[in-house]
């Protein structure tokens, strides 16, 4: 966790990256995690609440770049990936406002799951 957010931090906090053994889903795009891929597993307390995170490597790379300039919460990364993209007038729209540019499995209505 490197941003820093006006968010109130977790109460416990652990992350490590894991190898699949079974199938995961990815708690930011949907995709799935497939046996023997590498993911990023977050668990703590946040709000009083336990919570797990699965986040599959695209995700975490997009997530930990992201993080250096902007606020990013666990399940929220596609929404702020494109709030980050249009306040700094990186989005291009079609006719129809879909997202033309820049095109990569957040941006694609198709592979949101």
């Amino acid at each position: 966790m490197s941003c820093i957010c006006d968010t109130e931090a977790p109460r416990l906090f652990r992350e490590q990256w894991r190898t699949a053994r079974k199938a995961h889903k990815c708690c930011e795009c949907g995709s799935a995690i497939n046996p023997g891929e590498t993911y990023h597993y977050v668990t703590g307390i946040w709000d009083g609440r336990w919570r797990v995170y699965k986040t599959c490597e695209r995700c975490a790379d997009l997530r930990n770049a992201l993080e250096s300039v902007w606020c990013v919460w666990f399940g929220g990364l596609r929404e702020e990936y494109i709030e980050y993209l249009d306040y700094n007038d990186l989005l291009e729209y079609d006719d129809e406002d879909r997202i033309i540019k820049p095109v990569n499995h957040l941006t694609r209505p198709d592979e949101v799951k």
